[in-house]
């Protein structure tokens, strides 16, 4: 499979969703164009499946799937195209451990691989991560983001850029990343497009936000649901109950005040000085000297007994 191949590893929360939508959907002009956009390996619109098989045994591949059969299904269908240039892309890739991405190397060994990671300034990331923890009501995360704040990085897995990229950095080279950054356009797949060399005349335009997050007051209240043990159904229901409430009287802000988020920078110095030294320009666009407090908006605030009296009104 003398090929080359682009693998798209997120992070979560930088339009991924979005972009595969966009690829999925102009699959045969992308095809016209020599770019395969696989329909093997795919859950939605992207090639999850890959990804969720080489972390291990996975409920949405079903029983009988394994890393194996999804890369024989590949390899059939990049066999059978006519295309020079193959597109890998899944968010779940990004923090795959150690070795899993050595494996997904050895497997990938007939193909001129590059690795588009899509970063995030570390406080809006650690915004939007902590709103996906929050608002899915089937999630039994409830912590207040607070609880974080003294290690922003603990949040989650996909806030270490150093351990992620020293991770594909080892198995694929370090001349195989390509960095880029979410802020640098808003268009996800137009970003992607330009790294890849896609002329995007004619495909169809990007849609609207795919996953977008409830305003911060509404995050507060699905927490505190969370928190106060109310079972999935009320607190889906108490989330549909918040969206319409502050739809109608929305509250400007985000989750946290501008200290906090000067504050996340700050811990995230070290890390993303490493990785724009190492993989970037040099020059870190998310230092935190950069900033001060008059750039960010203030908190979104929802007052802790206003909470509970929505609840109590809606229960």
């Amino acid at each position: 499979m003398a090929k080359s191949l682009f693998i798209h590893i997120g992070a979560h929360k930088t339009g991924t969703t979005a972009a595969q939508s966009v690829f999925d959907a102009n699959r045969a002009a992308l095809a016209d164009r020599g770019f395969l956009y696989p329909q093997s390996c795919l859950h939605q619109f992207a090639q999850h499946r890959l990804a969720f098989a080489l972390k291990g045994p996975d409920r949405r591949l079903g029983p009988d799937a394994s890393f194996e059969s999804e890369m024989a299904e590949l390899s059939a269908e990049v066999a059978a195209s006519d295309c020079p240039v193959v597109i890998l892309s899944s968010e779940a890739f990004f923090s795959l451990p150690p070795a899993a991405v050595q494996r997904f190397a050895e497997a990938l060994q007939g193909f001129e691989t590059r690795i588009i990671a899509v970063l995030r300034r570390p406080d809006t990331l650690f915004e939007s991560i902590f709103n996906q923890k929050v608002k899915v009501p089937q999630s039994a995360f409830h912590q207040p983001h607070t609880h974080f704040l003294a290690d922003p990085l603990s949040l989650d897995r996909d806030m270490h850029f150093d351990r992620t990229l020293a991770n594909w950095s080892t198995a694929f080279g370090h001349d195989a990343i390509i960095l880029r950054r979410y802020e640098e356009r808003p268009d996800m797949f137009g970003l992607l497009a330009e790294t890849m060399g896609i002329d995007p005349t004619g495909l169809a335009a990007e849609a609207a936000r795919k996953n977008k997050s409830p305003p911060a007051p509404v995050i507060e209240l699905i927490r505190q649901a969370k928190e106060a043990r109310l079972g999935y159904a009320a607190v889906d229901q108490l989330r549909r109950f918040g969206l319409r409430l502050f739809a109608e009287a929305p509250v400007p802000g985000g989750l946290l005040t501008p200290q906090e988020r000067l504050d996340i920078l700050k811990a995230a110095d070290a890390m993303t000085d490493t990785v724009f030294s190492t993989y970037g320009s040099g020059a870190n666009p998310y230092a935190s000297h950069l900033f001060k407090l008059e750039d960010f908006t203030a908190q979104a605030r929802l007052d802790p007994n206003m909470a509970q009296e929505l609840m109590a009104e809606f229960l």
